[in-house]
């Protein structure tokens, strides 16, 4: 080793004591230099981070002061939003109870208007009807009246040939009798028959001769109003047409002998003559001295009797009939009455359930238009 060297003693390197000391001033250099420079970082970094935080503190305090503004406007927001909700409530409240009351206003004018438009659909319908009733009545009224004139005009003259042959017939088959045409427009029928026995008076029959096609009740009361007024003991119809239900060509009607059969009717007819003849021989037979059982013989027997005990029958049987067509009017009222109160009912429930409904159900409850549970009507009013 010589002088201007020295080993290292790590590595046992020679190396050369200048080269030595320049190097650890140069290290001792570069240390101050890392120093200062470390130093230097360190306040710069410092003075950075004093900038930094002042500036983040500057932000924050903006930001914070922001949020604040913001946090400010949110709660004003809230409380607006707020306000608005509860007047919006109490708007939505308010036009509830209006709706609700104009509903009610509206129902209330709707009955009435309903109650108004019914009664005048009603009274309109009432004198339509009436209007129409009297027209058609009138149209009916006219056409029946040129029916009749027309059939009328016809059967005048179908019933005037088949007067004449009856009359005929009658004349042909009793040759002893007297056969009389009763005179047109006066009352008493067709033929007027006088039964004479020995050259005695002793009955007379009534006759009426129809040539039609159609059937009339009215000919048979007519007849026996004819009957009375002449005195006769049997009236006899012979028409062409029957009553409908009738069976066979022979009936009895009210006391009036009823056929359509020419040879019936003499036949008919020939037995009266031979009763008359009977009764009016039996008259004859009876002793002079029984002048009051006489005389009670000829009022039975007679015609007076039989006509008296018939008016008697007539108009218990016409009662009969006025009862049970009475019975029937009434009966057919109290139906149509219970049908309006039946309407009537059902019309006032359905009323209450749909105000009930629109209400919610908060209407109070009325028994009477509630549902029986048992029966499902309503009760009873």
């Amino acid at each position: 080793m010589t002088k201007n060297h020295i080993t290292c003693p790590k590595c046992q390197t020679q190396i050369s004591i200048g080269d030595a000391i320049g190097e650890e001033l140069r290290k001792e250099y570069e240390q101050k230099l890392i120093s200062s420079l470390e130093k230097t970082r360190a306040e710069v970094d410092a003075k950075i981070r004093q900038e930094l935080e002042r500036k983040s503190k500057l932000q924050l305090e903006a930001l914070a002061a922001m949020l604040a503004i913001k946090e400010k406007e949110l709660l004003q927001a809230q409380q607006n939003e707020l306000e608005m909700r509860k007047q919006r409530a109490e708007v939505e409240a308010k036009e509830k109870r209006l709706e609700l009351e104009l509903l009610r206003k509206l129902d209330e004018e709707r009955k009435a208007l309903e109650e108004s438009v019914a009664k005048r659909i009603t009274e309109d319908y009432h004198l339509k009807i009436a209007e129409k009733d009297k027209q058609l009545t009138e149209i009916a009224r006219q056409l029946e009246e040129s029916k009749r004139r027309a059939e009328q005009s016809n059967s005048r003259i179908k019933g005037d040939v088949f007067e004449e042959d009856l009359r005929a017939f009658l004349k042909k088959k009793f040759d002893g009798d007297e056969i009389e045409a009763v005179d047109k427009g006066k009352k008493g029928a067709d033929v007027l028959h006088t039964i004479f026995y020995r050259g005695a008076k002793i009955a007379s029959l009534l006759w009426e001769a129809k040539n039609t096609v159609t059937w009339q009740n009215a000919w048979i009361e007519k007849l026996k109003e004819d009957q009375r007024a002449n005195k006769t003991e049997y009236a006899i119809l012979v028409s062409k047409v029957l009553p409908s239900g009738a069976s066979g060509n022979f009936f009895i009607r009210e006391g009036v002998f009823i056929t359509d059969d020419l040879e019936i009717a003499y036949t008919l007819a020939y037995t009266l003559k031979m009763h008359f003849i009977q009764l009016h021989e039996m008259r004859l037979t009876l002793s002079t001295n029984d002048e009051n059982l006489k005389q009670l013989f000829d009022y039975l027997s007679g015609t007076s009797f039989k006509q008296r005990i018939e008016v008697i029958v007539e108009r218990l049987l016409k009662l009969r009939e006025n009862i049970a067509r009475e019975r029937a009017a009434m009966e057919k009222l109290w139906a149509q009455r219970e049908g309006d109160y039946q309407k009537i009912l059902l019309n006032t429930a359905g009323l209450y359930g749909e105000i009930k409904s629109i209400s919610n159900d908060k209407l109070p409850e009325i028994a009477a238009l509630e549902l029986d549970p048992s029966s499902g009507a309503a009760h009873e009013i």
